[in-house]
């Protein structure tokens, strides 16, 4: 076995070279031709706060590339001795104790001495809370009372504010748990799928991929999203083998807050029920019913509340028209845009969201073709890039941060996750054939929901962090066929 694994990080070492004269070539490319290109563009933008952040980020790049070179040369010429520490690492088996403990000793220096300024979505979040403290309704900044953002996360930071007079440093705090969380739910979800030392290099990549750790510094729903529904994932693994009744009870429970985060968890109960029954679980009848009968009885106040106000079905939020309408106008790119008309001041949300699928839906029937190029390119805008947490929490902060840090943080960043998506790419046409669809079909239709969620609504690089374990998972998959010889998995 030793063998084995002195093989599997023989892999890396030509990654790593691979990686050595990928920088390099890039680091001549953009110094000669895009740095003065790139620049010219994001000095373009319309937000003062966008040409800043970019401006330092490609003013310093260049240094950002020679640290990683240099980084990478100095673990090539020390390779011997770094493989036998990483095989004692992969054969560790207390290696997830190590991770959670590093992880969020991380975490915690992050948030003590960075301190981001809440902008863009972020800002909405806090302010709908401070609104819906001081009224003890959900209101708007017009003081109309409102289901376009999801109460989820406005909810929860009033609870904590009952609590905390600095409720968005326990939030943080508390972000840091639902981090861990997110770690050990997808660690044993993934146990199921990978030999122990590709389970350790996938716990490995999730801890410490740089967007994952500083998720925490920011006051978002997509990683307590993510956080819910690997956790139901992983009870639904457990109820394969097992019929208890607090596990479809939590599913319904997990899937209900993860709904009010995101409208896009309100499908996945029925989905998940979906496979219940079609996989033969153990009572799946039975735990069908009462996942679905919680999430119901969990959702139905704030439904019930919505249409008396709206006189209209709205299970979650009222911005589906608007986020549909965003991704599909005859001037979209697919990605985020504000090119469309839509009055946010109609205190109809839900009228003013029937007309926005409208709209839409005309001009898809009007340009067919430009419809169907968005698709691609949707795909295209949510995956160009993987650094959401570090934008966030370095856009503006309240300290004085170093241009080269930031430039760092965000080139390494990115540069893992192309890495993890090119490795993606390379295992699905390689091994599309020998796939054992059926043992993967929870992880399958889970992907495929989210994947046709972009593609029907509009693609952003923060709505493929709910998939993030899944791309890591593809990632270690590689390194264990590598090791075992297997040609199919």
């Amino acid at each position: 076995m030793k063998n084995g694994i002195n093989r599997y990080l023989s892999y890396f070492k030509n990654i790593l070279i691979l990686l050595l004269l990928s920088n390099l070539i890039f680091l001549f490319i953009y110094k000669i031709y895009l740095q003065s290109f790139v620049i010219e563009i994001t000095s373009s933008k319309k937000d003062i706060m966008d040409v800043e952040y970019y401006k330092v980020i490609f003013n310093n790049l260049e240094y950002a590339v020679i640290i990683v070179i240099v980084f990478i040369g100095i673990v090539l010429v020390g390779f011997e001795k770094i493989k036998n520490y990483f095989i004692k690492t992969l054969s560790n088996n207390n290696l997830l104790v190590f991770c959670i403990i590093t992880s969020i000793t991380i975490q915690l220096l992050l948030i003590l001495f960075i301190t981001p300024v809440p902008i863009s979505d972020s800002k909405h979040h806090i302010n709908n809370a401070n609104l819906l403290y001081e009224s003890g309704s959900y209101i708007n900044s017009t003081g109309n009372l409102t289901a376009f953002w999801t109460v989820g996360l406005p909810a929860y930071l009033v609870f904590l504010k009952s609590f905390s007079s600095n409720f968005i440093l326990t939030a943080k705090l508390l972000n840091i748990l639902i981090s861990t969380g997110l770690i050990i739910f997808c660690y044993f979800v993934f146990k199921n799928y990978l030999t122990p030392y590709a389970l350790n290099l996938f716990l490995i990549i999730l801890t410490f991929f740089p967007n994952n750790l500083l998720s925490s510094n920011n006051i978002l729903t997509d990683y307590p999203f993510a956080f819910f529904l690997w956790g139901s994932v992983l009870m639904m693994f457990k109820m394969h083998k097992k019929s208890s009744v607090a596990l479809p009870v939590l599913i319904g429970l997990f899937f209900a807050f993860a709904s009010y985060l995101r409208p896009a968890g309100i499908i996945l109960p029925f989905i998940f029920g979906g496979i219940l029954l079609l996989k033969k679980y153990t009572a799946g009848r039975i735990n069908c019913f009462i996942m679905l009968t919680v999430f119901l009885l969990i959702m139905l106040p704030w439904g019930i509340r919505n249409y008396n106000l709206f006189h209209s079905f709205v299970p979650v939020s009222t911005n589906g028209g608007y986020i549909f309408l965003m991704g599909n106008h005859k001037n979209s790119s697919g990605g985020v845009n504000f090119n469309f008309e839509y009055n946010i001041l109609n205190p109809n949300e839900a009228d003013e969201s029937r007309k926005a699928y409208s709209r839409a839906f005309n001009d898809i029937l009007n340009n067919p073709f430009k419809s169907l190029v968005r698709f691609p390119r949707k795909i295209l805008y949510t995956y160009y890039r993987g650094d959401s947490s570090v934008t966030w929490g370095f856009k503006q902060v309240e300290e004085n941060i170093p241009g080269i840090i930031t430039s760092l943080i965000f080139y390494v960043t990115n540069l893992l996750f192309y890495f993890i998506i090119l490795l993606n790419i390379y295992m699905i046409f390689s091994y599309r054939k020998r796939i054992n669809f059926k043992k993967y079909s929870e992880l399958c239709v889970l992907s495929i929901y989210m994947f046709l969620i972009l593609i029907v609504f509009v693609g952003s690089e923060r709505y493929h962090i709910p998939l993030i374990p899944v791309h890591i998972f593809l990632v270690a998959k590689y390194f264990d066929s590598k090791l075992t010889q297997e040609r199919s998995f």
